[in-house]
Formats: structure tokens, C-alpha cells, sequence
């Protein structure tokens, strides 16, 4: 009961307050609504322009080109979360951006003046301000690009999405160089090894173990049938033959499974600069444009009424407060003139 009462007496005062200083409210409303509708006249107007870019996968080239079993449909795979976090920051990076200003000679579009020490610093934090890039719930990248000149507004947003293509491609460029040189010392070290084993193996070939199976296969089928008829010269001749290569099976068998491993390893080699090679020479694009920007026809900002509405809702907020300090003070002081 007593909360009903004190709200209802709230609301009162409140409402009581509001009309003892009507003529200031109406007067406020007017003023500050015509002074901040006539401004917004004033405030510069901007076009916005949209692209949105889904981002490829970026190995589908060297997929199809190394593996038999890849499809048309590995380029034309979208990528996932990890190219899209990479394409955003691609796109928000300090290179794109002077280059972005470079082209489109945004200094002199933003009225930077050429004699300036902070040129540079200055179309950069307004080249910020004007172009933002998000990415999307559906791992899309959203570039969004706001100038007073429409036409400009799309050709900086188009511009962008072209550049990603070349500034993936230095990247890529760098990067495949140096993986390049590094599979091909790997390679060239293995090379070495193999030339090595293939050595000590012909140097074993030349004591008389060649085709090891093979061989010890036969020269036992021999002996057996020497044994059989009896002919002791015949077993006795092919068991130094088995003692004179014995002593190298071991390190033979050694060798063979050792070739085998590197022969394999060089495999995964070539594999891997063949895909190195292939990703090199692609020219395929790094994002898919599913929006190019367009021209816009009407202003994005500012909007008169929204500007209007909060500025008049702002000075009457604001005046209530000075109201409120008014009314407390000439009671201060009625009873500081009461107490003395």
C-alpha cells in the first residue's frame, strides 16, 4: 500500500514539475528542435556500398593437380572458419589499406593537407573511420564503405575485393618460395643418402649377393639335390658358397629395408613440391564475390529525423536537470533567509 502510495506521489511530482515549467519545456522542444534540424543540413551526407565475399578454399589447385581422386569440386569448395579469420584480416590490414589510399588518392579526397606532418597517420584514421569489414554468421566477409561521393564508395569497396586476390598471391608468393627451398634442401639431402646406400649396396652386389631370395632359394635346391645323389664336391662347393656371402645378408637386408624407407620418404617429397609447385603457379581467386558494390542512390547518413529526435530529447533531459538544481537551490536558500 505504501508503494502504491509513494509511486503515485513520484508520478505527481514529477508531473506537477512538468507543468510549472511548461513555457520552458515548449520553449526548448521548439528551439532545440528546429536549431538541430536545420544542422543536420549541415552534417555532410554519406553513401554506403556493400561487398560480401565468401572465402575459397585454398588449396584446391594443388588437390586436383597432385591427387587423381580430387574433383572440379575441390575449386570450387568454400573455405571454412580459418580462411574466413584470414581473409578478414587480410582485409584489415595496414598494407591493403595504403594501397586502398594510394589508388584512389584519399588524401586529397579527405582534404588532408599536403603539408601536413601527420598526412599519412591522418588519411589512414579517416580511410578507418569510412571502411569497415566483418565477418558474418555464415563465415562471409562483409565490406562495408561509407564517402560523401557515391561513385567513390563503390569503387573503393570493388577495389578491395580485387586487391585481396593480389595481396594473397605476395603472401602465397613468399611463403611457397621459401617452402620450396626448404623441401628441395630436404630433398636434395636425401638424394645424397640414397646415392649413398645404392653404393654400399652394389658394393655387396659385387661380392655375389644379388636378388638375396632369389638366390639363397636356389643355391639350397641345389644343395639338396646334391645331397640326395650323394655328390659331396657339389654340396661341398655350394656350402662355401653360402659361408663366402653370408657374412653380408645381414647388412644386405639392412640396406634393402633402408632403400625402401627413403624411396618411400622421396615419394612424399615429390608429392609435396609438385603441390608446392602447383599452389605457386595458381591464379585462382581467394574469395568468391557474391555482392559486388553498387552506386548508391540514396544517402545512408545522416538521418534528419533520428538526429532531430535524440538532440531534442537531449536538450529536454538536460534542462529538466538544470530545472531540478534551480528549484533545490532557491530552496536552499528560503531557508537559509528562514534560519536567519
Amino acid at each position: 500500500m505504501k508503494d502504491n502510495q509513494s509511486t503515485n506521489f513520484s508520478a505527481l511530482a514529477v508531473f506537477q514539475f512538468i507543468w510549472r515549467w511548461r513555457k520552458v519545456f515548449i520553449i526548448v522542444f521548439l528551439v532545440s528542435g528546429f536549431l538541430s534540424f536545420g544542422l543536420s543540413y549541415l552534417i555532410p551526407k554519406k553513401y554506403k556500398s556493400v561487398v560480401v565475399m565468401v572465402p575459397a578454399e585454398s588449396n584446391g589447385i594443388s588437390r586436383m593437380s597432385v591427387h587423381a581422386e580430387s574433383t572440379l569440386k575441390d575449386l570450387q569448395d568454400y573455405g571454412e572458419e580459418e580462411q574466413c579469420e584470414y581473409l578478414t584480416e587480410a582485409l584489415n590490414s595496414t598494407d591493403l589499406a595504403r594501397k586502398v589510399i594510394a589508388k584512389m588518392n584519399l588524401a586529397d579526397h579527405y582534404f588532408i593537407k599536403k603539408n601536413s606532418p601527420y598526412r599519412d597517420d591522418l588519411v589512414l584514421e579517416k580511410y578507418l573511420e569510412n571502411v569497415q569489414v566483418k565477418s558474418t554468421d555464415n563465415l562471409a566477409v562483409k565490406v562495408t564503405v561509407e564517402d560523401r561521393d557515391p561513385k567513390m564508395a563503390a569503387n573503393i569497396a570493388n577495389y578491395i575485393s580485387e586487391q585481396v586476390n593480389v595481396l594473397r598471391k605476395e603472401m602465397k608468393d613468399e611463403r611457397s618460395k621459401k617452402a620450396l627451398e626448404i623441401t628441395q634442401m630436404a630433398k636434395d639431402s636425401l638424394l645424397v643418402e640414397i646415392a649413398q646406400v645404392e653404393e654400399d649396396m652394389k658394393s655387396i652386389n659385387q661380392k655375389g649377393v644379388v636378388c638375396y631370395e632369389e638366390m639363397v632359394e636356389r643355391i639350397y635346391q641345389q644343395l639338396a639335390i646334391a645331397i640326395a645323389n650323394g655328390n659331396q664336391a657339389a654340396a661341398k662347393r655350394l656350402r662355401d658358397e653360402i659361408n663366402s656371402f653370408s657374412p653380408y645378408i645381414a647388412h644386405y637386408l639392412t640396406l634393402r629395408e633402408y632403400m625402401k624407407n627413403k624411396s618411400e620418404r622421396l615419394s612424399d617429397i615429390d608429392n609435396r613440391l609438385m603441390e608446392l609447385k602447383a599452389d605457386a603457379a595458381s591464379s585462382l581467386p581467394a574469395q568468391f564475390v557474391v555482392q559486388k558494390a553498387e552506386i548508391a542512390q540514396r544517402k545512408d547518413s545522416p538521418k534528419r529525423i533520428s538526429f532531430t529526435f535524440i538532440v531534442t530529447l537531449s536538450a529536454l533531459i538536460l534542462s529538466a536537470f538544470v530545472l531540478v538544481f534551480v528549484e533545490r537551490g532557491k530552496g536552499w536558500m528560503n531557508k537559509i533567509e528562514n534560519n536567519n
